[in-house]
């Protein structure tokens, strides 16, 4: 009964700081993603705390759009949007455990939707996308700061094994129940402040050092500060696949800015023989890129598997929250215990849900990718850029930058999720979308020209 209560006015007070502050309260579910974590029942429902606040969220919502005749956007994401949620539905009602999928489905698939929605309706302007920004840092800082306490001092960290609080193989975990789920929310963010501190550093005059460093400190210390200390928590909990990423985005970058594609081609490919023949570092390669440890070898036995199974199930996948089940027929290896994923977010996607819900989040990734092209690409010809206003064409610039630093921050995702889930959890479908959603906001920002009289 106490717990009902408290539910209640949870979802009472996050209704009324929407219906007063709208920004606000939907800036706040950024910070508030890890509380997903303080569990509670409302009339003997199991749900959370994130749960609640965005059930607030979506009430007050829906009371504006009653009452004001909102106008909804979707921003040419609507069909893959309905056939994601029909794939879904789908999975569910395919499901050996209907009730703990449908609670699955609430939780990563429709909510997230729902909050995705709203969020892209809600802000507008560079000032709102600079705030959004911002907030994901104080996320990060707060989970990092606390992390690397836990690496100085090994008080906090979960202790499901015991080789995590061990100082010589100490793993933190912040206030997650293991490493990988810090590391997999904080690493895409990390990613984002790297190339804002990159981006800022174009602008750097390196002749006048002297003159120079200090402004520029001082304009990016939050930037700094959230890019140093995540990835000091990011090393500290020794995930190899959200290292990797932050690496392949920076060399991605490299890529993306050269001006002889070709000869940077070239390079990385000599590069990566060099690499896979230096003593050095060889073994790194072999263990962690080629997957020649134990680790490694259960993610392509896993993987292997997870295809037999889909061989067979192409259309429909294994079912949300039954990839234990669907798996076991095809589990041959028994040295080690079956997961609730496969650890690929390929495949992770299509035995959840089926080749159309595969389909459905390739189109909203693809159409999030076409639009940073979009605006990254764009240029004005000769006659406009003469009379275009200085205003006009700072904001170009800064939509640009925005652009390509959110699409570096997905393909960080993209690439860690080959080898782990980047998606099913509270906290991260919602990340996930949060990262849509600035490449949306990002292109509506008002970029009409304005001509100089």
């Amino acid at each position: 009964m106490l717990f009902s209560f408290i539910s209640i006015l949870i979802i009472c007070l996050s209704c009324f700081l929407f219906l007063k502050n709208q920004k606000l309260s939907v800036l706040g579910v950024i910070l508030f993603l890890p509380l997903y974590l303080i569990r509670l029942s409302i009339f003997n429902l199991p749900t959370t705390f994130l749960e609640l606040y965005l059930l607030g969220i979506f009430i007050g919502y829906f009371y504006k759009i009653v009452r004001y005749r909102i106008d909804i956007k979707f921003y040419n994401l609507l069909t893959a949007i309905i056939f994601l949620l029909i794939a879904s539905v789908i999975s569910v009602k395919i499901s050996n455990h209907s009730l703990a999928a449908f609670g699955i489905w609430r939780a990563f698939i429709f909510e997230p939707i729902i909050y995705f929605i709203i969020f892209i309706n809600t802000f507008s302007t560079k000032k709102h996308l600079e705030v959004i920004i911002k907030t994901l840092g104080i996320t990060c800082l707060y989970l990092s700061i606390y992390a690397i306490f836990q690496k100085i001092t090994g008080i906090g960290i979960a202790t499901e094994d015991p080789t995590w609080t061990d100082f010589t193989t100490r793993r933190v975990t912040s206030i997650f129940p293991y490493p990988n789920a810090l590391s997999l929310f904080i690493s895409p963010i990390v990613t984002l402040f790297l190339f804002r501190i990159i981006t800022n550093l174009k602008s750097f005059k390196f002749k006048k050092f002297k003159q120079e460093i200090l402004p520029f400190l001082k304009n990016n210390i939050f930037n700094l500060s959230v890019f140093v200390i995540g990835f000091l928590a990011t090393l500290f909990t020794k995930s190899s696949g959200a290292l990797i990423g932050i690496v392949a985005s920076i060399f991605i970058y490299i890529f993306i800015i050269s001006k002889n594609k070709l000869r940077t081609f070239l390079i990385y490919f000599i590069a990566l023989i060099f690499i896979l023949t230096f003593p050095p570092t060889f073994d790194f390669v072999n263990e962690k890129i080629l997957f020649n440890n134990y680790s490694g070898n259960i993610r392509l036995q896993m993987w292997s598997e997870t295809m037999s199974m889909l061989k067979h199930h192409f259309i429909t996948g294994g079912g949300l929250n039954n990839f234990k089940e669907a798996i076991a027929p095809y589990h041959i290896e028994t040295y080690f215990e079956m997961y609730l994923y496969p650890h690929n977010i390929i495949l992770n996607f299509w035995s959840e849900l089926g080749f159309i819900g595969l389909a459905s989040i390739i189109a909203v990734i693809f159409n999030f990718y076409r639009k940073c092209y979009y605006i990254y690409t764009q240029e004005l010809n000769d006659f406009w850029k003469d009379r275009s206003t200085e205003r006009y064409n700072s904001l170009s610039c800064y939509k640009k930058n925005m652009a390509l630093i959110i699409s570096l921050t997905m393909s960080s995702v993209l690439v860690y999720g080959l080898v782990d889930v980047p998606f099913f959890k509270n906290d991260l479908a919602i990340l996930f979308w949060i990262i849509i959603g600035i490449g949306v906001i990002n292109k509506k920002i008002q970029n009409n020209i304005v001509i100089e009289l």
